[in-house]
């Protein structure tokens, strides 16, 4: 991964998303589950050099309606934390712990990822987090490990909501509609260009929008004049209600925070109008 400077300290990106979501996974910040990333997101390959000692935490959890309530020391704005205990069945406050006790907050983005790493697969017994063998975080320990260290940066203050680790924002948002992926496509092109087109777009394309495809999703993308870069992508989902399909729009490279929340909004307020009948926004 290419080395950054984030706050003044050498760190380096992280996954793009959902996208896989992510992700959005995006990005905290409303990343995509594992099974929607893209390929080739998991940045936490390598070596590095971990403290001495086995340490052992116990997680602390109770039941209740069949669900692992969350304990925690510390909310994080941003970054759904709940997901992580549920998925690890270790409180939020001991994965601090852990990673604290292993120097995680005078380390890299890179380096805390593949710290977190090592404690949900428990391949290094210096960095052992007891996590049972039954729990979800198992199913993708790379992903899972992206959405501890985020949490976790921005517990110390590091990042702030939906920043990423090269110091850049991205905005994301999305919407499921009952359409079958293949009848929705079009809508959602013939929507995009509308949209560009509109004056109420608060930018401009620096070029021609891109669609690729693969068996699992669509993707459009498209450059900004303002250095900003928009991917939408259109996944199909089965729920019990049927064949659905999700929208999910990731606009990364974003300078400002404030930046950010407009064009979160902007992209909310988007998807909440737009008629998949019409193929067009509706006021």
């Amino acid at each position: 991964m290419d080395p950054r400077v984030c706050n003044g300290s050498e760190s380096a990106i992280e996954y793009s998303g959902p996208t896989g979501t992510p992700a959005s996974i995006a990005q905290g910040i409303e990343r995509l589950p594992p099974e929607q990333k893209a390929v080739g997101s998991n940045p936490t390959g390598g070596t590095t050099s971990l403290a001495s000692g086995v340490l052992f935490f116990t997680p602390r959890f109770c039941y209740e309606e069949s669900r692992y309530a969350v304990s925690m020391a510390t909310p994080v704005s941003g970054t759904s934390t709940s997901s992580i205990v549920e998925a690890s069945h270790v409180a939020w406050d001991d994965w601090v712990s852990a990673l604290d006790h292993h120097g995680a907050r005078d380390k890299p983005h890179a380096e805390i990822a593949q710290l977190a790493q090592h404690m949900i697969t428990g391949d290094d017994p210096d960095t052992h987090l007891s996590i049972p063998e039954d729990a979800k975080i198992h199913s993708s320990p790379g992903w899972w490990a992206q959405g501890v260290t985020v949490a976790y940066e921005q517990h110390i203050g590091r990042r702030a909501p939906g920043q990423r680790a090269d110091g850049t924002f991205e905005a994301s948002a999305s919407r499921t509609l009952p359409v079958l992926r293949e009848a929705l496509l079009p809508e959602i092109l013939s929507w995009l260009e509308t949209l560009l087109k509109s004056p109420e777009f608060p930018s401009a394309p620096a070029g021609e929008p891109r669609v690729s495809s693969t068996e699992k999703r669509d993707n459009w993308r498209v450059s900004l004049t303002d250095g900003t870069a928009v991917l939408v992508s259109v996944e199909s989902r089965t729920a019990k209600q049927g064949e659905r399909t999700a929208v999910v729009v990731a606009h990364s490279k974003i300078t400002q925070a404030e930046a950010m929340a407009e064009w979160k909004s902007f992209w909310k307020q988007s998807l909440s109008t737009f008629d998949p009948a019409l193929g067009e926004p509706q006021g």
